[in-house]
């Protein structure tokens, strides 16, 4: 009996330490173990980390102190985790750190964060050799003499479709004798006719993909069959015979981001490459028409100018592909937000005295895209013209008369119903074809060198490129340093358009007597038209 007393006497006595030290446990701030960091691909990494308790995990991290990212752990709380680091700068040196938190406590007891680490990115490991999609290959409308084929490349290239009757084929190497180039030039998206085919006869043909860098691929061995020419019936049931569509039209709620007051940016599918002309107008008002231009496409945009706010639109949508097979989209209704008016130009056009005659006047104003207003922020002296939509600072002044105005003709307004207007983005002098990339924020532009470098931007339409005074163009001044959105290195572009590459990034640009504040965000396909000079040390 003695010793049964003297047992449960032992355990009341260690019962509350073990309780004391369960709590303990469980209020104890959570440890971070092990941590790793492991490269995948070029700036992609992973961090690898465990606890010494169940917790939630995040790696944040840091682009020279100035927080960049936060990537989660994902799942439930656990004492392994591992977290994919991407969207990095390639050859950039980051800064990170691991946070992990107990879901069971509250407070900074349940939070810790490893020492900064430091991530350093390396360059992608593409091989620059292009992809033909083969999955994607197609074969439209064969007749006896005729064939539509379609494709698609995985980046930017030219193709060429290497075709013919080859008895015998044997391998990849064997000699096509006919050739076709695609239509579209540089693009991801493809399409030829072959024309003069033999009736009744097997066709194969491979696809040859050359990128901008002249690096080429070809794809393997594909094959069709042309018809009978006394079976052309044949023809309307064969199975490719798809109907060509338009489809996903896109905005089709009213709070959508893409309608504005004063633009609406739509975007459509169609199932094979096309060229398509959009019209729109408001009931009694003037019909406006946009047509999309070279390289067809599969996934296009539109940008609907000079609209008025909270107004509906009636749009129709054509489309023809490389077949000349046409399809159109009817009964589309988008209405306008709220917004100020839009100003008209003839209403309030300055009538002055001046030695220009009328007919002077208005050949110079003639020379530049219709002004649809002038427009000021309450709190700025900046005036703005707005074309096509767009809103396009003037140098002063003295610009309003280029543009048929007086100072008693503009419209002032809060910033934040300026603000409905976007910024040009595209502009060019008047008899000048040279098109400039702007970036009026920080009173910048540089000239685009050719047509695949626009069309690289997303949106890119010569429909919607202003021509404005050259003064006011010239007010921008020209960009002496570019650099690829999210790229760590800098080019300095010289008086002769040529790029050089900064070795030391700003720190170089600095010691030229470069201003790093004004730093112009070009495309890769842009940076890459530009000739090449010496790098900078």
């Amino acid at each position: 009996m003695k010793h049964i007393l003297t047992g449960l006497a032992l355990c009341a006595l260690l019962l509350p330490l073990y309780a004391n030290a369960q709590t303990t446990e469980r209020t104890r701030t959570p440890r971070i173990l092990n941590i790793q960091i492991e490269t995948t691909v070029g700036s992609s990494k992973r961090v690898i980390w465990d606890t010494d308790k169940p917790t939630v995990g995040y790696v944040d991290i840091y682009e020279q102190t100035r927080f960049a990212k936060r990537f989660t752990s994902p799942g439930e709380p656990r004492t392994h985790h591992e977290v994919s680091i991407n969207g990095l700068k390639e050859r950039f040196t980051y800064q990170a750190v691991v946070k992990v938190r107990d879901p069971a406590l509250s407070g900074p007891e349940g939070f810790t964060k490893s020492n900064t680490l430091t991530l350093k990115t390396e360059r992608g490991t593409d091989d620059g050799v292009p992809t033909v999609v083969t999955s994607t290959v197609r074969v439209y409308f064969k007749t006896a003499t005729t064939a539509y084929i379609t494709w698609q490349t995985a980046e930017e290239t030219r193709g060429q479709i290497r075709y013919g009757i080859v008895k015998g084929l044997t391998d990849h190497t064997t000699t096509y004798p006919n050739s076709r180039s695609s239509s579209e030039g540089l693009s991801k998206v493809h399409d030829a006719v072959l024309t003069g085919l033999k009736p009744f006869n097997t066709y194969h043909f491979k696809i040859k993909a050359t990128n901008k860098d002249g690096n080429a691929a070809w794809s393997s061995n594909f094959s069709f069959g042309t018809l009978d020419n006394k079976n052309l019936e044949r023809n309307q049931k064969d199975p490719d015979l798809e109907a060509l569509t338009i489809s996903n039209f896109q905005p089709l709620t009213q709070d959508s981001p893409n309608i504005g007051p004063y633009t609406v940016t739509t975007t459509w599918k169609t199932n094979r490459p096309t060229i398509a002309t959009i019209t729109y107008k408001a009931t009694g008002g003037r019909t406006y028409s946009i047509k999309t231009t070279a390289p067809k496409k599969l996934e296009h945009e539109a940008v609907l100018t000079n609209l008025d706010p909270d107004t509906t639109y009636t749009i129709t949508i054509k489309a023809t592909d490389g077949a000349n097979k046409k399809t159109e989209l009817t009964g589309i209704a988008v209405t306008t937000a709220n917004g100020p008016p839009r100003v008209n130009k003839e209403q309030t056009k300055k009538t002055t005295t001046t030695a220009k005659t009328t007919t002077q006047k208005k050949a110079q104003t003639q020379l530049y895209t219709a002004s649809d207003g002038l427009y000021q922020a309450h709190d700025s002296e900046d005036v703005w013209t707005i074309m096509l939509g767009q809103r396009f600072k003037l140098a002063g002044n003295d610009s309003l008369e280029s543009y048929g105005y007086g100072t008693e003709t503009i419209t002032r307004l809060n910033k934040e119903d300026l603000a409905h207007f976007p910024a040009a983005r595209y502009a060019k002098k008047p008899k000048d074809k040279k098109v400039y990339l702007l970036n009026q924020d920080l009173g910048i532009k540089t000239w685009i060198p050719n047509e695949t470098a626009f069309r690289s931007y997303t949106g890119a339409n010569f429909n919607n490129v202003i021509t404005v005074d050259e003064d006011d163009l010239n007010d921008l001044v020209d960009a002496s340093l570019v650099r690829i959105e999210g790229a760590s290195y800098l080019y300095s572009i010289d008086k002769d358009g040529k790029k050089h590459l900064l070795k030391r990034g700003e720190i170089s640009a600095q010691s030229q007597g470069l201003d790093t504040s004004k730093i112009m965000t070009v495309s890769r396909v842009h940076l890459s038209a530009y000739p090449s000079g010496s790098i900078i040390p």
